[in-house]
Protein backbone atom coordinates (compact mmCIF):
# COMPACT_ATOMS: atom_id res chain seq x y z
CA UNK A 1 0.00 0.00 0.00
CA UNK A 2 2.77 2.78 0.63
CA UNK A 3 3.73 2.05 -3.09
CA UNK A 4 0.10 2.24 -4.53
CA UNK A 5 -0.80 4.09 -7.21
CA UNK A 6 -3.77 7.13 -6.01
CA UNK A 7 -7.02 6.53 -7.92
CA UNK A 8 -9.88 8.88 -8.25
CA UNK A 9 -12.81 7.34 -9.75
CA UNK A 10 -15.96 9.25 -11.14
CA UNK A 11 -19.10 8.48 -12.70
CA UNK A 12 -22.53 10.19 -14.15
CA UNK A 13 -25.88 8.36 -15.47
CA UNK A 14 -26.52 9.26 -18.25
CA UNK A 15 -29.18 6.82 -19.40
CA UNK A 16 -31.91 9.76 -18.88
CA UNK A 17 -30.54 11.43 -22.09
CA UNK A 18 -31.49 9.15 -24.72
CA UNK A 19 -31.20 10.42 -28.26
CA UNK A 20 -29.08 13.66 -27.32
CA UNK A 21 -26.15 11.08 -26.22
CA UNK A 22 -24.38 11.72 -29.86
CA UNK A 23 -20.55 11.15 -29.94
CA UNK A 24 -20.12 15.02 -29.19
CA UNK A 25 -21.97 14.73 -26.09
CA UNK A 26 -20.33 11.89 -24.84
CA UNK A 27 -17.04 13.42 -25.21
CA UNK A 28 -18.23 16.58 -23.43
CA UNK A 29 -19.33 14.25 -20.76
CA UNK A 30 -16.31 12.27 -20.91
CA UNK A 31 -14.49 15.45 -20.19
CA UNK A 32 -16.69 16.71 -17.58
CA UNK A 33 -16.21 13.16 -15.96
CA UNK A 34 -12.24 13.61 -16.09
CA UNK A 35 -12.42 16.94 -14.95
CA UNK A 36 -13.60 16.11 -11.62
CA UNK A 37 -11.30 12.92 -10.87
CA UNK A 38 -8.41 15.76 -11.99
CA UNK A 39 -9.13 17.94 -8.53
CA UNK A 40 -8.13 14.73 -6.87
CA UNK A 41 -5.15 14.18 -8.91
CA UNK A 42 -3.90 16.96 -10.92
CA UNK A 43 -2.86 16.39 -14.80
CA UNK A 44 0.83 16.53 -13.67
CA UNK A 45 0.26 13.92 -11.25
CA UNK A 46 -1.61 12.02 -13.97
CA UNK A 47 0.14 8.59 -14.96
CA UNK A 48 -3.04 6.94 -17.02
CA UNK A 49 -7.08 7.87 -17.55
CA UNK A 50 -9.39 5.00 -17.85
CA UNK A 51 -12.81 5.39 -19.46
CA UNK A 52 -15.53 2.77 -18.82
CA UNK A 53 -19.09 2.72 -19.73
CA UNK A 54 -22.36 0.50 -18.05
CA UNK A 55 -24.23 -0.41 -21.18
CA UNK A 56 -27.06 -2.63 -21.38
CA UNK A 57 -29.68 -3.55 -23.97
CA UNK A 58 -32.80 -1.59 -23.53
CA UNK A 59 -35.41 -3.00 -20.96
CA UNK A 60 -32.82 -5.14 -19.34
CA UNK A 61 -32.12 -4.67 -15.48
CA UNK A 62 -28.51 -5.17 -15.74
CA UNK A 63 -25.54 -3.51 -17.21
CA UNK A 64 -22.15 -5.04 -18.27
CA UNK A 65 -18.81 -2.74 -17.88
CA UNK A 66 -17.45 -2.02 -20.63
CA UNK A 67 -13.75 -0.37 -21.48
CA UNK A 68 -13.95 2.67 -23.64
CA UNK A 69 -11.00 3.42 -25.84
CA UNK A 70 -12.43 5.99 -28.09
CA UNK A 71 -15.72 7.86 -26.61
CA UNK A 72 -17.85 7.06 -29.83
CA UNK A 73 -21.29 5.26 -29.98
CA UNK A 74 -19.96 3.28 -32.31
CA UNK A 75 -16.74 1.87 -30.32
CA UNK A 76 -18.61 1.60 -27.10
CA UNK A 77 -21.32 -0.65 -28.65
CA UNK A 78 -19.23 -2.86 -30.15
CA UNK A 79 -17.40 -2.93 -27.04
CA UNK A 80 -20.58 -3.82 -25.36
CA UNK A 81 -21.21 -6.37 -27.92
CA UNK A 82 -18.02 -8.69 -27.85
CA UNK A 83 -18.74 -8.42 -23.90
CA UNK A 84 -22.35 -9.44 -23.74
CA UNK A 85 -21.34 -12.45 -26.32
CA UNK A 86 -18.00 -13.41 -24.49
CA UNK A 87 -20.46 -13.50 -21.29
CA UNK A 88 -23.69 -14.89 -22.33
CA UNK A 89 -22.86 -16.67 -25.87
CA UNK A 90 -25.72 -14.79 -28.05
CA UNK A 91 -26.39 -11.41 -28.55
CA UNK A 92 -30.09 -11.27 -28.82
CA UNK A 93 -31.30 -9.75 -32.15
CA UNK A 94 -32.54 -6.27 -32.44
CA UNK A 95 -32.21 -4.82 -29.64
CA UNK A 96 -31.18 -1.37 -28.76
CA UNK A 97 -28.12 -0.71 -26.99
CA UNK A 98 -28.19 1.39 -23.99
CA UNK A 99 -25.70 3.55 -22.02
CA UNK A 100 -26.65 3.83 -18.74
CA UNK A 101 -23.25 5.21 -16.74
CA UNK A 102 -20.02 6.54 -17.86
CA UNK A 103 -17.29 6.24 -15.89
CA UNK A 104 -13.62 8.06 -15.66
CA UNK A 105 -10.94 6.30 -13.78
CA UNK A 106 -7.74 8.47 -12.91
CA UNK A 107 -4.38 6.48 -11.90
CA UNK A 108 -1.79 8.74 -10.21
CA UNK A 109 1.82 8.75 -9.95
CA UNK A 110 3.15 5.82 -7.94
CA UNK A 111 5.73 7.25 -4.98
CA UNK A 112 9.22 6.14 -5.54
CA UNK A 113 10.55 3.61 -2.79
CA UNK A 114 13.81 3.30 -2.68
CA UNK A 115 14.89 0.02 -0.24
CA UNK A 116 18.40 0.33 1.14
CA UNK A 117 20.24 -2.75 -0.68
CA UNK A 118 21.29 -5.66 1.54
CA UNK A 119 24.17 -7.18 1.36
CA UNK A 120 25.13 -11.08 0.99
CA UNK A 121 28.15 -10.94 1.23
CA UNK A 122 29.81 -12.69 4.31
CA UNK A 123 26.52 -14.17 4.60
CA UNK A 124 26.32 -16.52 7.87
CA UNK A 125 23.07 -18.11 8.72
CA UNK A 126 21.80 -16.88 12.13
CA UNK A 127 18.10 -17.15 13.73
CA UNK A 128 16.97 -13.69 13.65
CA UNK A 129 14.93 -12.31 16.38
CA UNK A 130 11.43 -13.26 15.99
CA UNK A 131 8.74 -10.85 16.55
CA UNK A 132 5.59 -11.60 16.70
CA UNK A 133 2.50 -10.18 15.52
CA UNK A 134 -1.73 -9.82 15.17
CA UNK A 135 -3.91 -10.99 12.27
CA UNK A 136 -7.35 -10.40 12.58
CA UNK A 137 -9.84 -12.67 10.17
CA UNK A 138 -12.96 -11.98 9.12
CA UNK A 139 -14.48 -14.80 10.96
CA UNK A 140 -13.45 -12.48 14.24
CA UNK A 141 -10.53 -14.55 15.21
CA UNK A 142 -6.77 -13.42 15.50
CA UNK A 143 -3.84 -15.57 14.91
CA UNK A 144 -0.24 -15.31 16.12
CA UNK A 145 2.09 -14.09 12.97
CA UNK A 146 5.89 -14.16 13.29
CA UNK A 147 6.86 -10.76 11.21
CA UNK A 148 10.53 -10.48 9.74
CA UNK A 149 12.52 -7.71 8.25
CA UNK A 150 14.37 -7.84 5.02
CA UNK A 151 17.55 -7.86 6.60
CA UNK A 152 15.67 -10.97 9.00
CA UNK A 153 15.10 -12.60 5.72
CA UNK A 154 18.62 -12.51 4.65
CA UNK A 155 19.66 -14.21 7.74
CA UNK A 156 17.37 -16.68 7.33
CA UNK A 157 18.52 -17.71 3.59
CA UNK A 158 17.57 -19.46 0.85
CA UNK A 159 14.97 -22.12 1.41
CA UNK A 160 15.03 -25.58 -0.25
CA UNK A 161 12.67 -25.50 -3.39
CA UNK A 162 9.08 -27.05 -2.75
CA UNK A 163 8.35 -30.84 -4.07
CA UNK A 164 5.56 -31.36 -5.43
Amino acid sequence: MVVAPPVAESSKTVVHLGAELDDARLAAEYGQISGRTMETIPYEQTAAVEAWADVRFKGQSHEIKVRVMRHGWEEISAGFVAAYESIYGQVPANRQVEIVTLRVRRIGKSAEVKLPALSSTGYQPASPKIKHGLVAHATGEKSQVNVFTRSDILKIGPTPALSS
